[in-house]
């Protein structure tokens, strides 16, 4: 059993580790951590030093979001530099974890969920994923990650069209779930749980200990009702937007 404070920092070492996936190259400039290409994300690994801080902040691109975690009564040596200079909250999550070991899945309504295999899945699976996220998801990024043993790339389809997306990253005993998205087209119908109960029933084939995931507003209660437990806020800032 792993203690509550080893599985927060498993949570975000596996958020962390895919956006230096995706990004192939991490800039660094100590302390910091900056995607050079999408999802443009800019952090500190848990536990670094924030030594030299000020002076690598100056230099953050206009496009950058910058992520912080923990708690927003005291906030980090980043976070108040954000703060200072301004910089508008772009969006808020929460830090969940759910124990695989005596989780019994229910049975899902909705088929299996299926694996990127060709480029005209990947294709679908981007297109779906951006207009589910509002976003556009590059897809010479998620191209890259199609050969990586240690991530699934599924969706669920519906007569004959791609409805859901989910990316599965596996670290260790830790299963990281993200992009998990549904067309706005088919919200509202309880897609989202049903497509959970099959990421989850992945994720204890492929071996977890536990699932791990950072949820939006919209999906937290989805979410909760599925067992996750809530482990701490994180807050995403940008000044994109100012």
């Amino acid at each position: 059993m792993i203690d509550q404070d080893a599985l927060k920092k498993l949570n975000i070492d596996n958020l962390t580790s895919l956006w230096k996936k995706m990004s192939g190259e991490v800039s660094s400039q100590e302390p910091l951590r900056k995607c050079t290409e999408w999802p443009y994300r800019v952090w500190v690994d848990w536990g670094d030093s924030t030594t030299h801080l000020e002076t690598s902040f100056v230099d953050l691109p206009k496009n950058a979001v910058v992520t912080v975690w923990g708690n927003v009564d005291k906030p980090s040596t980043l976070e108040e530099l954000l703060l200072k200079a301004s910089w508008p909250i772009l969006f808020t999550q929460v830090a969940m974890v759910l124990a695989l070991d005596e989780y019994a899945v229910p049975e899902s309504k909705v088929m299996p969920l299926r694996e990127v295999k060709t480029t005209y899945d990947l294709r679908r699976w981007v297109a779906v994923a951006s207009a589910s996220f509002g976003y556009q998801v590059s897809e010479s990024v998620i191209e890259k990650l199609t050969n990586d043993d240690s991530i699934k790339l599924l969706f669920l389809e519906r007569e004959g069209e791609v409805v859901a997306t989910a990316l599965l990253y596996k670290t260790g005993g830790v299963i990281g779930i993200h992009q998990v998205g549904v067309l706005p087209s088919e919200r509202g119908q309880g897609l989202a749980y049903e497509v959970m109960l099959q990421v989850i029933k992945v994720c204890k084939e492929w071996r977890g200990q536990y699932i791990s995931l950072q949820a939006s507003a919209m999906g937290l209660s989805t979410y909760q009702r599925l067992g996750f437990e809530s482990q701490f806020e994180i807050r995403n800032y940008s000044r994109a937007q100012i």
